[in-house]
């Protein structure tokens, strides 16, 4: 027989339809890996993923690699929990969130883009210097995975609206140490405006 969290969480859905784990948590006043565990062992239920899973290099855990997204961040952001009686509904909210989660990435590739483009145009040297300088962008948006989940951001503890923009920053050994400490602090002023504006999109930038 059901249990009572998954009988809540089959009443909900035959209410609301299809649903993310975020959005049940909303719903239901219940620990996240309760209903994680309930979804994912109840017959009534169905969850489906989407996206993908990459290895993760952690320097804060020597030796290691990881998953990510995690299990429990996969669920909440990625899967959506449907009854098992009625797959067509299930498969229609699966294609939105796909849908949403290309949008955002896109979105947030094309703002780094402008980003990087601001950043060089006030570094403003000479053409040459430009191709000691290289940008990568990693994270969730290679993967066409960004979201757009609150969450809080360590350098400001304000919260922001998603995923990490990760850009790197790379220099050869011919660049001056005073032209990569103004390309710094560039990227790091760029940084603060965007952390400050309405949009509050995260920006994480390493060189």
């Amino acid at each position: 027989m059901p249990s009572r969290e998954q009988d809540s969480i089959i009443n909900l859905i035959k209410t609301k339809g299809p649903l993310t784990g975020l959005e049940i948590i909303k719903e239901i006043n219940m620990d996240s890996l309760l209903i994680w565990r309930a979804c994912r062992t109840s017959a009534e239920l169905l969850v489906r993923t989407v996206g993908r899973r990459y290895m993760r290099l952690d320097r804060h855990v020597d030796g290691f690699a990881r998953l990510s997204p995690s299990i429990l961040r996969e669920f909440l952001t990625y899967s959506v929990t449907g009854l098992a009686s009625d797959p067509e509904s299930l498969e229609k909210r699966r294609a939105e969130i796909i849908a949403r989660i290309h949008e955002i990435s896109r979105y947030k590739l094309e703002l780094a883009r402008q980003m990087v483009a601001e950043i060089m145009e006030e570094f403003g040297d000479e053409q040459s210097v430009r191709y000691h300088i290289c940008f990568i962008i990693a994270g969730d948006i290679v993967y066409n995975m960004a979201h757009d989940v609150l969450r809080p951001e360590r350098s400001t503890g304000k919260l922001v609206k998603g995923s990490d923009i990760d850009l790197i920053a790379v220099v050869d050994d011919a660049l001056p140490d005073s032209y990569i400490e103004r390309l710094d602090g560039i990227i790091y002023r760029k940084k603060y405006r965007m952390l400050i504006n309405a949009e509050s999109t995260c920006w994480t930038t390493s060189s």
